[in-house]
């Protein structure tokens, strides 16, 4: 697992290290089931629509097809005998609630795309804001020209900032349609121009290792299974690729703890670098909230 390190800005200089043994808190949203599958119950407290700084919104995209992925395909042959009768009826039923609830889950953030960039780490139209996550970033990423993986994307702010201010030559996946449409359209001018697919961020339809950078911003949090989900996000790094994730707690009680975050990552990488992001140059304003990112160059 390698070592795990806290530091409070980077370059690391003054860390407190970490033992892995300790407890792990282990929150996560309440779940209803549906003929056995398990589906988050994501809460709509979540964020104060007066204040666009309470955090990330829910239901939070590219979750839900993690949530079901490979219970109902809608595509088992009809002959079969273990199918058959009751059964069938059930499995196909099934199919079509999941069916609904992906296209719920992506009508949603197809509606919270209009005002997404409102809040001030999305939108990024503060030129002060804009500029400390650039500072932020850009050393963190390395060299121009870097390969970056940007993995529930939203509307492109990232992926445009990364590509006008390092060069670097972005790919953004999101699970809304709506989000992506802006983002191609946010970055239409932009050279390099970012690519961007809609896609379930969960399950990237990426090649693996291809990468030298993969970049997430509050998306683990939302996953049924966050350390499986970052296994696929790290197969994604060539070798000597860096891993980026920007997550936090919220004052809502969703989200991941730093401390369990970094334990994830350790536990798939040697490398644990976490900072956090309590300066509220990020985020236009106060927060109450435990924000950091976590860096993980091996």
């Amino acid at each position: 697992m390698g070592s795990l390190y806290i530091g409070s800005a980077f370059p690391v200089s003054a860390m407190m290290r970490i033992d892995h043994s300790s407890h792990m808190d282990h929150e996560r949203p309440h779940t209803i089931s549906t003929l056995g599958m398990t589906f988050p119950r994501w809460r709509h407290s979540r964020h104060d629509e007066a204040s666009p700084r309470s955090g990330p919104k829910i239901p939070p995209k590219s979750s839900t097809g993690s949530c079901l992925r490979g219970a109902i395909a809608g595509s088992w042959p009809l002959s079969s005998p273990k199918l058959a009768g009751s059964a069938w009826v059930e499995l196909r039923s099934a199919s079509c609630k999941y069916r609904r609830v992906i296209e719920d889950a992506r009508d949603l953030w197809d509606r919270e795309a209009e005002t997404f960039d409102q809040a001030a780490d999305h939108g990024l139209r503060d030129p002060v804001v804009r500029r400390a996550w650039a500072d932020l970033l850009l050393p963190l990423i390395g060299e121009p020209g870097r390969r970056v993986a940007d993995l529930g994307c939203g509307t492109g702010t990232l992926s445009a900032l990364l590509a006008v201010e390092g060069q670097h030559l972005v790919h953004g996946v999101d699970f809304s349609t709506e989000m992506i449409r802006r983002a191609r359209e946010k970055a239409a001018k932009v050279v390099p121009r970012p690519v961007f697919s809609v896609a379930d961020a969960s399950e990237p339809p990426l090649p693996p290792a291809s990468f030298e950078v993969v970049l997430c911003r509050h998306v683990l949090w939302a996953m049924r299974d966050p350390s499986e989900t970052l296994q696929r996000w790290i197969e994604l790094l060539a070798p000597g690729g860096v891993l980026v994730l920007i997550e936090g707690k919220w004052s809502n009680g969703v989200g991941l703890k730093a401390s369990e975050c970094a334990r994830l990552v350790g536990s798939l990488r040697a490398d644990v670098q976490l900072q956090m992001l309590d300066d509220d140059v990020y985020w236009g304003g106060r927060t109450d909230d435990e924000r950091y990112l976590i860096l993980s160059a091996s």
